[in-house]
Formats: structure tokens, C-alpha cells, sequence
């Protein structure tokens, strides 16, 4: 069974060797490194060839092409069993994989989902400064459970934000190539947004009956210094990015237009854009997405009104711009009006004010949270000062290394070990354990 992992690039030589190092990592020859690069001039093609791992493929696009089209570039040139895409400057837990491969072999899903770390690369306007691996009681060692498609497009209409993820997915998630055919037969590309998690979470529902879900990490998605979550958090404080523009304009350049129009100011957007998009190519226009109850755009557009609440006033008003056209063409107008009504400052229209956060003890707990230490529900680790760093302290490959010793090593892959820990709290302990043994050796 053979499995590729995609990783569209574009100017990111900074972070993608990070990102590559920890693929190379995996002792695995039925893996195969999928690196489309949209035409980078800042040495990307040396960085991958001074990398000695015949598994390796280098796709180069002509020109400079859209972030849906390198995406698209990369899934037409995988051949594996299974497909996933990552960012290039996301990572893979090596030393999970043999878990990972015990899951395929095992259960042979259409997809397999998990709970991915979430990790912010160091940066000094990030919360705590960035390098922070946390990892979560709960989201590890789990036991892989069968979920329904039609759960899930559930989940997607009423926007269940208590559930920890959406699934199933391409991006950070592995898909059977036949279901990629489907959805490839059905749209013309198997690629019909840039926001790829959103859309693939919205598209991959009506191509499958069910799918494997666990909680346990087996990847890391992260925010490089030049990643688009970066970009667009660097609006919160009123930071002007290009980068996001130049996306923005390469979309706009596209012939498979996207339903809402970028720049975003807020991160809200890249969900309910990546589903809309789903929703009128996928579902042909179906407002339930092959359901029985319409997307509740009210509970978007609020979701999106308190995201917007924090963005400065320019950000702010073109993202009510945004959300106007969206309602005037989905007869979602009331619901806006709604949202906006009952948003908690009750702003006059457009502009949204806002929100005092805090209290006298908001500094001290956020300055502990920032602090490496052990908790009962969570463990976290600093790693910007770690002295058994590598060359860049905080860098993905330094998160995954550490994340792997902080799990233990995977289930050995043998017949019933997909089934993962018999017992989770005593699994949840060695994690604990490992964590203050990280700690006190700084």
C-alpha cells in the first residue's frame, strides 16, 4: 500500500526544510514526498535537491499559478493508495506512523481523520511568543471510531463548534484515491477551492458512506512566520501583509472562480468559503448539502461578526462587505441582519467595536500558560530556549521530535494494534511522566 504526502510550496525554502526533514524521517519505502513548487525563486529546487531520499518527487509549476492550482498540481501527480496534503511548514510525527500504517492495513477506510497538533512557529507577536507544543488529555492515544458522512455534513449545517474537528479531510487527513476519482468526475478538478481544509470537508462527505476517525495526533499543523494564518492574525494588530493580496490576486486570476472574494480579514472567512465553494460545485447549489435542514449562515456570520470585533476598522469594514454580497446571493440577508443585531456590543452597522477581554489576573495567566509545565488536563512545553534544540529552536522538526518522545512510541504494527491503548488514562500518565522528565532536564 503505498501513501503520498503532498506539500504545495511557494517561497517557503525557510520552512520547508524543517517540514521535509520530518518526512524523511518516517522508515516507510511505500511512502512517497510529493513537493510541488509554484515557481519559488528563493532556492527551493536546491533545498529539495540536496536532500539524499530517493522517495522525493520535485513538480515545478512554469509560472506563478494560483494556491487552488499548485493544490491541484500536486493531487494530479500523487499515485498513492492514499493521499494527504500538508503546508510547508507543517510536519509528521515519525515515530506515529507505524500506527498510522497499522490503521490503513487494518481497517482499509475510505478516510482516515485525526486530531492534529496545533503549534505556532516562534514569532514575537504571536501570544506567548510562539514555540509552544501543548498537547491535550483527550486528543491522544485515542481508539479509532467510524463516523457517517451524513453526521458529519450535520455537523457542517449547524456549525457544531464543540466538536474538536472537522472530518473527513485531505489536508492533515488521509483519502482512498478512488474517492479522489469520484469527486474528480464530479467537479472536473478534485480541487475547487484554495481553502483547501474547509472544502475538502464540506466535498468529501458526499463522496464516502463513512469514514475513521481517531484522536491522536499523527501529524502537526503549524503557523510558519510566513503561513497565511499568520497573515492573517498579523490584521488583528493592524499589520498590512501582501502576501495575502498577492494571493488574493492570483485567485482572482483563476478561471475556476471562488464563491467569496479575498482578501479575508479574518480567519472565520477561509472556513465558510471553503464550504460555500463545496455547496455550489459539489452539491450542485443544494442549500443542505445532501441533507434534510439549509446551512445556518446566521451561526457563520456570527462566528465571523465576533472574529471581527477584534480586526481594525478598515479589515473590519471590508469584511462586512464580504459577508453582504454573500447574504444578498444565498437569501441569507435576515440572517446577517440577525447576527449583527445580536452581536454582544450591538455596534451601529458596519463598524463593530471592540471588546474589552481580560481582568486583573488575565497578564498572570497568560504568562503561566506560556510557561512550560504539566497540568492535569495538558502538558506544555516552551521550545523556543530548550537546550536540547537543533539548529533553529522552534522549528517543526524541533515540535515533532519532541511530540513523538512526549507519546511514547506508536503501537507496534501488528494485527489488533489499530486498535490503540487499552487503557487511555494510564497512556495519558506516561505522557505526564515523559513531559516532567523533558522539563527538569531543561
Amino acid at each position: 500500500m503505498r501513501i503520498t504526502i503532498g506539500i504545495p510550496t511557494r517561497e517557503r525554502a525557510g520552512t520547508l526544510g524543517a517540514t521535509l526533514a520530518t518526512l524523511c524521517a518516517i522508515d516507510d519505502p511505500g511512502l512517497e514526498i510529493l513537493v510541488s513548487d509554484n515557481a519559488s525563486t528563493d532556492g527551493t529546487p536546491g533545498l529539495v535537491a540536496a536532500l539524499d531520499d530517493s522517495r522525493i518527487r520535485y513538480l515545478r509549476t512554469p509560472v506563478r499559478v494560483s494556491q487552488r492550482q499548485n493544490f491541484e498540481h500536486a493531487l494530479a501527480a500523487a499515485t498513492g493508495d492514499y493521499v494527504m496534503l500538508i503546508g510547508d511548514d507543517d510536519a509528521v510525527l515519525p515515530a506515529q506512523w507505524p500506527r498510522l500504517r497499522a490503521l490503513l492495513a487494518g481497517r482499509r477506510p475510505a478516510a482516515l481523520a485525526w486530531s492534529p497538533l496545533f503549534y505556532q512557529w516562534p514569532a514575537a507577536h504571536k501570544r506567548g511568543g510562539g514555540g509552544l507544543l501543548r498537547l491535550r488529555r483527550g486528543l491522544v492515544h485515542g481508539v479509532p471510531e467510524r463516523r457517517t458522512a451524513a453526521r458529519h455534513r450535520q455537523a457542517i449545517v449547524e456549525l457544531e463548534r464543540t466538536r474538536e474537528d472537522f472530518a473527513p479531510k485531505l489536508y492533515h487527513g488521509l483519502v482512498a484515491r478512488p474517492v479522489l476519482e469520484r469527486l474528480r468526475a464530479r467537479t472536473g478538478e478534485a480541487v475547487m477551492s484554495g481553502q483547501v481544509d474547509a472544502y475538502f470537508s464540506a466535498a468529501l462527505p458526499a463522496m464516502l458512506d463513512d469514514y475513521l476517525y481517531i484522536r491522536h495526533p499523527f501529524t502537526i499543523l503549524a503557523m510558519g512566520p510566513q503561513s497565511g494564518g499568520s497573515s492573517v492574525l498579523e490584521q488583528f494588530v493592524g499589520t498590512a501583509n501582501r502576501a495575502l493580496d498577492a494571493v488574493a490576486r492570483e485567485a482572482a486570476a483563476d478561471p475556476v472562480r471562488e464563491a467569496l472574494a479575498g482578501p479575508f480579514p479574518c480567519l472565520g472567512f477561509y472556513l465558510l468559503a471553503g464550504i460555500e465553494q463545496a455547496r455550489r460545485h459539489v452539491y450542485a447549489g443544494d442549500p443542505c448539502l445532501g441533507g434534510d435542514r439549509p446551512l445556518q449562515y446566521g451561526r457563520y456570520y456570527a462566528m465571523i461578526l465576533d472574529q471581527l470585533a477584534h480586526v481594525p476598522g478598515a479589515a473590519r469594514d471590508r469584511g462586512i462587505a464580504i459577508l453582504e454580497t454573500l447574504a444578498a446571493e444565498t437569501g441569507s440577508a435576515d440572517a446577517l441582519a440577525a447576527a449583527i443585531a445580536a452581536c454582544p456590543t450591538r455596534p451601529a452597522h458596519p463598524a463593530i467595536a471592540r471588546r474589552s477581554v481580560g481582568g486583573p489576573f488575565a497578564a498572570l495567566i497568560r504568562r503561566f500558560e506560556s510557561l512550560s509545565h504539566v497540568a492535569p488536563g495538558r502538558v506544555v512545553l516552551d521550545l523556543k530556549r530548550r537546550r536540547d534544540a537543533p539548529a533553529r529552536p522552534g522549528a517543526v522538526d524541533h515540535a515533532a521530535a519532541l511530540a513523538d518522545r512526549l507519546l511514547g512510541p506508536a503501537a507496534d504494527a501488528q494485527e489488533g494494534a489499530e486498535e490503540g491503548a487499552a487503557d487511555p488514562a494510564r497512556a495519558w500518565r506516561g505522557v505526564h511522566a515523559r513531559a516532567l522528565a523533558v522539563i527538569l532536564r531543561g
